[in-house]
């Protein structure tokens, strides 16, 4: 028997596959923690899945095929989260009632009418009043889910994930603010408040999934934020910012295309 361990780094969202004998040795050598704060470490790679061959040429060839380009993309869609098909599914539990929105790059997607690169997890966003609603949805789907609290108001709950070391679904949640506005909380002094007509509704179908998704405005505001606080790290934590390579990619590639749909 021959076991072979999938592996994808958190730098640049690459994958690495090794057999058993070698893991231990690339764990050393490639997979120590990342000291980024006093009280934050990250891991530079994380292990996706294992699979155990009873005939070691089989695994070889598998080990081998895994390294191309096609086999990059099999262990894509067969090994990772498929954040459209978990969409689907909550959209199924989630009552009529529950007004939520999609954002992040599958929303941008969805504005542009096809993918224009892989989404590892689903970002939503939703009022305050959901919340339970949401929470509950999530469990009724296998998931275990966390709050999370501001740091600079650790008694507010501005956002849900699941509870896995790299959270598959985060909902953040949003508080009406007078004007018909409402406030979206980051962990930074300022206090983000957008016009409730940024959030749409505005139906969008991406890969036979027809979803809200936040405007393409309130996107491009977002992405400016992200921009901006991925700048701000690389000031101040050039360790952490090394590691957010594949995000930072991410939003750079996401501002050239919601800057292409604004002028549409």
């Amino acid at each position: 028997m021959k076991t072979l361990h999938l592996l994808k780094s958190e730098a640049n969202n690459v994958l690495h596959i090794c057999d058993g004998d070698a893991l231990e040795a690339f764990n050393k050598r490639r997979n120590k923690e990342i000291t980024v704060s006093s009280n934050l470490t990250i891991k530079p790679w994380q292990q996706i899945c294992r699979f155990e061959f009873q005939i070691e040429q089989a695994a070889d060839e598998f080990k081998n095929y895994l390294k191309t380009d096609s086999g990059i993309d099999f262990a894509h869609r067969y090994f990772f989260l498929n954040p459209l098909s978990e969409l689907k599914k909550l959209i199924s539990v989630l009552p009529e009632s529950c007004t939520f929105y999609v954002m992040g790059g599958l929303a941008l997607d969805g504005h542009n009418g096809k993918l224009t690169r892989r989404h590892d997890d689903l970002d939503l966003i939703c009022w305050r009043k959901d919340v339970a609603i949401i929470k509950k949805a999530l469990k009724r789907m296998g998931y275990g889910v966390r709050e999370k609290y501001l740091s600079t108001n650790p008694r507010l709950v501005h956002a849900l994930e699941t509870d896995e070391e790299n959270p598959s679904i985060e909902v953040k949640i949003i508080d009406e603010q007078p004007g018909n506005c409402f406030q979206y909380h980051v962990n930074t002094p300022d206090r983000q408040i957008f016009p409730n007509k940024s959030l749409g509704p505005k139906q969008v179908t991406l890969e036979g999934v027809r979803f809200p998704a936040i405007s393409l405005q309130l996107i491009a505001n977002l992405n400016d934020i992200g921009y901006q606080n991925l700048n701000r790290i690389k000031k101040e934590n050039p360790k952490l910012y090394k590691v957010l390579g594949y995000k930072i990619d991410n939003n750079t590639n996401d501002r050239k295309l919601i800057q292409t749909l604004l002028r549409k």
